[in-house]
């Protein structure tokens, strides 16, 4: 099982299989960031009273539940 799994990234050649773009590429294949800006992106949302007002209600607003499901309550972030 584990070597099938490590093959699930690999084409039948033994080459490995890269992301190609398509109509859905964007939204399909997530974030695409450096890990400089996504530590910039954690720490502003571990502490956003750091950031100006506007950025610090914005990212505050992601971390609310704004949809409720049952018991379970949904956030933008």
């Amino acid at each position: 099982m584990k070597h099938a799994l490590r093959q699930l990234h690999y084409a039948k050649d033994g080459e490995p299989v890269h992301v190609t773009p398509g109509v859905l590429a964007e939204e399909a294949y997530g974030v695409k960031t450096t890990s400089r800006d996504m530590i910039k992106f954690i720490e502003a949302n571990i502490d956003p009273s750091v950031l100006d007002r506007t950025l610090q209600s914005a990212i505050e607003s992601t971390h609310m539940g704004h949809y409720r499901i049952g018991a379970m309550y949904q956030g933008l972030g």
